[in-house]
């Protein structure tokens, strides 16, 4: 946990403080253009997870079930980008495939997404709500 705060304190000295904290909380909010830099790296969330690179692409991949239930599988990729308190993707391609032979080919799509950056006792910790309202956070490795 030490070395993935260290990561992450490392990576705001390196984009000059792009994030600023809320007074009284450990949230964070985007401050500036290059604030999507913070993201740079792989954010996991169980078997789901971002890698966000410094060219401003992303790729994100997941799994769910598995053993003797079916699995599916869901590849991604796009660029990214950070609008105010927003994460917006936009998938260029994907997939979606199952242990039954199901196939989805995903068409480019445009995604917003409400963002929250924080420390929790998981490390650093990228909040995101859904267009639904649900949330999931996805911890820096």
């Amino acid at each position: 946990m030490a070395a993935g705060l260290l990561r992450c304190v490392a990576a705001l000295l390196l984009v000059g403080f792009p994030w600023a904290a809320h007074a009284g909380d450990t949230t964070v909010a985007p401050q500036s253009a290059n604030a999507a830099s913070v993201l740079v790296g792989t954010w996991q969330s169980g078997n789901f997870a971002y890698t966000f690179r410094g060219d401003g692409t992303y790729v994100y991949v997941g799994a769910m079930g598995g053993g003797a239930t079916m699995q599916t599988r869901i590849a991604e990729e796009g660029t990214y980008r950070i609008a105010g308190q927003t994460l917006v993707i936009n998938r260029q391609r994907g997939l979606i495939t199952n242990s039954q032979n199901y196939r989805q080919v995903l068409e480019p799509q445009a995604t917003t997404f409400p963002i929250a950056l924080f420390d929790s006792p998981q490390g650093p910790t990228m909040r995101l709500t859904f267009p639904t309202g649900g949330q999931q956070d996805f911890h820096w490795r």
